[in-house]
């Protein structure tokens, strides 16, 4: 397949780039710092200029694009105009959308799943929603602009990835890691709950997306597990072999006056598996990092 990977330079981008370039032909898109990008075929682009993507894909004619580019978290987006993050996560993603059904391409878009409501259950693709940031709004807005203008797409709203960031990109796991090695003591929040899924295994499940029937759909994309950072943490410790002593519990609303975020949106990936997909457990993935 022909695969376009938009933010090809990111956290998650930089791992598609090394899975999917395995069996496919990829052409990776970045802006600023290339990253990975530089090994394999890509192009530096600002998306900001819409005309460029057009031109990228009439260009490369892709059977499939992988949208991660945007705005990436909530605290980005707090210093930034409202109009300046619809732009570059709303409307270029509608725009991406649009293009994808002209050149029959498969869509598949990362979410997030902080567009659910706080609550204790796990969190099917149908619970309520309520975006509290201009994050989470633009995303979900995103969302929408899919659904009106592709006819083959696939939207995963994606949990709390982890793993080790690869160059230019920057995650709160790394740093956690980099403090529990030099025998840092790190805080960690116990009381916010998500599904966490590695970078790596979370790159192998859009491999399998992408190649897969698998069309219009939403899907949960997180890990088998409900955890908190502090367990996710102590899991980290005992995988690497350091000291558990080194890791503090401390509630969120103890630390944090953030009310945007919500404290649970763990999630049942119970359509992920129908379709097939396995995603690993943390001791795996940890094990297999470690090692």
């Amino acid at each position: 397949m022909k695969i376009l990977i938009t933010g090809g330079s990111g956290l998650l981008g930089q791992y598609l780039n090394i899975e999917l370039s395995k069996k496919h032909q990829i052409l990776t898109l970045y802006n600023k710092n290339p990253g990975n990008t530089l090994s394999y075929p890509n192009k530096q682009i600002d998306l900001s200029d819409m005309h460029s993507i057009k031109l990228v894909m009439s260009e490369f004619q892709p059977d499939a694009v992988i949208h991660t580019a945007g705005y990436a978290n909530p605290q980005i987006c707090r210093t930034l105009s409202k109009e300046e993050v619809y732009k570059n996560n709303v409307e270029l993603t509608g725009l991406i959308a649009k293009l994808c059904t002209h050149h029959n391409s498969k869509m598949i878009f990362t979410s997030t799943d902080l567009v659910y409501k706080d609550s204790p259950e796990l969190k099917t693709e149908d619970s309520p929603l309520e975006p509290l940031s201009l994050y989470t709004q633009s995303k979900l807005m995103a969302e929408e602009k899919i659904k009106e203008n592709s006819d083959n797409y696939v939207i995963l709203r994606t949990s709390l990835l982890y793993g080790i960031a690869l160059n230019n990109s920057v995650n709160h796991f790394t740093e956690m890691l980099n403090k529990i090695k030099a025998k840092e003591q790190v805080k960690l929040f116990s009381d916010q709950f998500r599904s966490p899924l590695s970078l790596t295994n979370a790159a192998e499940l859009i491999n399998f997306i992408t190649e897969s029937e698998i069309k219009n759909e939403i899907m949960n994309f997180g890990g088998p597990e409900k955890l908190s950072r502090y367990d996710l943490g102590l899991k980290t410790a005992a995988a690497f072999g350091f000291s558990n002593k080194l890791i503090t519990p401390v509630k969120f609303c103890e630390v944090s006056k953030d009310i945007e975020t919500p404290l649970n949106v763990s999630m049942n990936i119970s359509k992920l598996t129908l379709y097939g997909l396995s995603p690993d457990r943390v001791e795996v993935s940890l094990s297999m990092m470690a090692k």
